[in-house]
């Protein structure tokens, strides 16, 4: 059977269970938006190839954001969009964390033999929070706007 063949038939089996689940509406139309929005984002990560760390954060804004429609609306929707931002800074936080690590294990061998590898991720830990302070001080409307956040 050719490739065009097998869509259809795919196709023609879909599109009633498709049809029952939105016609069912509530959790089910959840369900079913949430695996439509895993398998879209998969075949675009697996298109794309790129930023793998990020891939988690997408996965889990999709995930939030058709959460936050489903039980509050457009205005959660929204929010769970943008906490795909928040997961996307984490991921490139850790990332960076554990690529500074791996250099000094790499690089600096000496150094871990002198101090314990914890010693040196919370002295890490301690210089990103002393920059995001900093961050936050120089811009002023970042940090009213961080301030004013219940």
């Amino acid at each position: 059977m050719s490739a065009f063949w097998s869509r259809i038939l795919i196709s023609a089996a879909g599109i009633p269970l498709v049809l029952w689940l939105v016609y069912l509406g509530g959790w089910p139309m959840f369900g079913l938006a949430a695996v439509g929005a895993l398998i879209a984002l998969h075949e675009l990560y697996w298109m794309t190839r790129t930023l793998r760390p990020v891939v988690l954060a997408g996965y889990l804004g999709a995930l939030v954001a058709l959460l936050g429609a489903t039980l509050g609306g457009a205005d959660w929707a929204l929010a769970g969009l943008m906490s795909t931002l928040l997961f996307a800074f984490v991921m490139l936080f850790v990332c960076f964390e554990v690529f500074c690590f791996a250099m000094i294990a790499v690089l600096a061998q000496w150094l871990l033999e002198t101090l314990a590898w914890w010693t040196i991720v919370a002295a890490n830990l301690l210089a990103a929070l002393a920059m995001l302070g900093y961050l936050l001080r120089q811009h002023r409307v970042a940090w009213r706007a961080f301030l004013s956040t219940p």
